[in-house]
């Protein structure tokens, strides 16, 4: 189970770079919908106003000098950040119109609104940042024993509550470098494709990982597992009773199921719970010490 969040590579901020105010917004609320090409804003700004002016003056002059100072003119507008349609609007106008429209640069929501109608901002101010939705991510909890069979770039099939019967293709796209202390998790982060905004930041969906493939692997229950803090062993069960201890090296845990990789081999009887073998009064490392001590005196060849 994950959650849907935005995609923070489909970010855009929409900031100042000169002093002015805003003459009328169009867009007023957080989480609005807007559009590629959408009048966000109109704008006034001195500054821009008087880099304007001076490009139209070089646009109406004949002269050679006149026509290679309006190159450095338009490049001062871009500069300051003027809008391409209205430095196009001059070109074909030869006209300084009073404001400026700020167009939406994408499709998505207007996640952070940092102007209002008849305020004033300042150069470096952020006026909108749109997220958009064509992706989105989830982010999902996954054991830290089992993290290692999630690959990165596998295949996911997301499922969200909010649209029963309907699936959502993606892949996963980082293994976040924290852990969580209280919950042994990682967080894994995937992009669905998000056909026609049904997704929205919030939803709980569920994923279906495609497994990588592996070879085969010895798995032993896991309670038959026992750590001592130095060791990690398994307790043979041997012939007339007799029991003997393991060293093994661990992979990961799936389930009940823990995959062993060097210490034990196929078909090896093994005690199902090395738990009844300690009483109360005695430790875990003190066990497997004296069984280990006992399997070695059973191995030495008498005189």
């Amino acid at each position: 189970m994950g959650s849907v969040a935005f995609d923070e590579h489909r970010v855009q901020l929409i900031q100042a770079r000169v002093t002015g105010y805003v003459t009328s917004l169009a867009v007023k609320a957080q989480l609005d919908r807007v559009r590629r090409g959408q009048v966000l804003a109109e704008i006034t700004s001195p500054e821009w106003q008087e880099a304007e002016q001076e490009y139209v003056a070089l646009l109406q002059s004949a002269s050679s000098q006149a026509k290679a100072l309006s190159v450095a003119a338009r490049q001062r507008l871009r500069v300051l950040d003027v809008p391409e349609s209205a430095i196009a609007a001059i070109e074909q106008t030869h006209q300084v119109l009073p404001t400026t429209q700020v167009l939406a640069p994408i499709d998505g929501v207007v996640t952070e609104l940092g102007v209002r109608e008849g305020a004033t901002f300042m150069a470096g101010a952020t006026l909108f940042r749109i997220n958009g939705l064509e992706t989105v991510w989830v982010n999902a909890q996954v054991p830290e024993a089992q993290v290692h069979a999630v690959p990165m770039g596998a295949i996911v099939t997301a499922r969200a509550t909010a649209r029963p019967g309907e699936t959502f293709a993606g892949r996963v796209t980082a293994l976040l470098p924290e852990i969580d202390a209280n919950t042994r998790t990682f967080t894994i982060r995937a992009e669905l494709k998000n056909a026609h905004d049904k997704l929205s930041p919030g939803m709980f969906v569920s994923l279906d990982i495609a497994q990588k493939k592996e070879e085969p692997q010895l798995t032993v229950p896991s309670e038959s597992v026992i750590v001592t803090g130095q060791r990690t062993v398994v307790i043979l069960a041997g012939e007339n009773g007799a029991f003997a201890v393991a060293d093994v090296v661990t992979g990961g845990q799936v389930g009940d199921k823990t995959a062993i990789l060097q210490g034990l081999n196929e078909g090896q009887a093994i005690v199902l719970s090395g738990q009844f073998l300690i009483d109360s009064e005695a430790s875990f490392t003190s066990t497997v010490d004296r069984l280990s001590s006992a399997a070695t005196k059973t191995e030495a060849p008498q005189p």
